[in-house]
């Protein structure tokens, strides 16, 4: 069977590129103006006092145009939490200027309520489309959450036992949604980093001094599994005498002064090989340190 080849003539190629211009930029012109917000996401502090959010006219030339919004309550509720500062819920452009903000009025609430949230929505723009991004969500982030002094990044610094040597490393405390007394921990081991898309964060048990106020201590329990697996194996939090694993029982972070840990006890990450054996990814004696940020 024969290769057929189809030739085009260099007169043919030529008028063939002419027709087609590679470097054709798309026209916008005002019949695509529309109005959005800036963002579509924001967090605020519950001390915020008032927040500002931006809403855009996206047009060639300035425009006159009346945009109209509303709120929509989700755990957060307008009267209690949040507050329009323009009760009449409009934003007029005359043309002079393509943003303005939505003012929102923050309610700092001194019992602790967790994180809540609503919505602000574009639902008018006159003549003018509403763009993709037509509402935002607000977060408004409770400051009393009693784990508050404990969250954040901490620099771990740990005896690595595979290696010999001094490992240091970012670990992260997390609030958990439900539980005020649960913390999360993001970046337990090292040798995960490896695994950026992976979710291996371990819980802990936060026992409090009497007051109430602070932190004595945080329980990981063993044998917990990451968020998610690690190359279709579950990693599994064991804890290390220096000899052997063990996946029951906890490790203790006792809060030895303010921002500072101590890991009481030697732990790995890592799963069951199935044959009386463990793979870790990681495995530190005991007494590693973690000072907050």
């Amino acid at each position: 069977m024969k290769n057929i080849y189809k030739i085009i003539s260099g007169a043919a190629l030529i008028a063939a590129l002419a027709s087609c211009d590679l470097n054709t930029t798309p026209e916008f012109d005002d019949a695509d103006a529309f109005v959005a917000f800036d963002v579509t996401a924001v967090s605020v502090n519950e001390d915020k006092g008032t927040l500002s959010i931006p809403v855009t006219v996206a047009s060639v030339n300035p425009m006159n145009v009346t945009v109209s919004y509303v709120t929509e309550d989700g755990s957060a509720k307008a009267g209690e939490n949040y507050s329009l500062v323009d009760e009449s819920a409009v934003l007029v452009f005359d043309g002079t200027t393509r943003t303005q903000n939505i003012e929102i009025k923050i309610t700092d609430i001194d019992n602790y309520t967790g994180n809540m949230t609503f919505n602000i929505r574009l639902v008018s723009a006159g003549s003018l489309k509403l763009g993709a991004e037509s509402v935002c969500t607000v977060t408004i982030v409770d400051m009393d959450h009693p784990l508050a002094s404990i969250v954040g990044d901490y620099t771990i610094v740990a005896n690595d036992y595979f290696a010999g040597s001094t490992a240091s490393w970012t670990m992260t405390f997390m609030t958990d949604p439900s539980d005020e007394y649960v913390i999360w921990i993001d970046g337990l081991c090292q040798g995960l980093s490896g695994y950026p898309d992976v979710d291996y964060r371990f819980f802990g048990n936060v026992t409090m001094a009497e007051d109430g106020q602070s932190v004595v201590s945080i329980a990981l329990p063993c044998g917990q599994k990451a968020v998610s697996s690690v190359n279709g194996n579950d990693a599994v939090l064991w804890s290390f005498d220096g000899e052997g694993v063990n996946n029951t029982g906890n490790i203790t972070m006792t809060q030895t002064e303010p921002g500072v840990f101590t890991i009481e006890e030697g732990y790995g990450i890592g799963y069951d090989a199935g044959d009386g054996s463990v793979s870790l990814f990681g495995l530190y004696l005991p007494g590693a340190v973690l000072t907050k940020n």
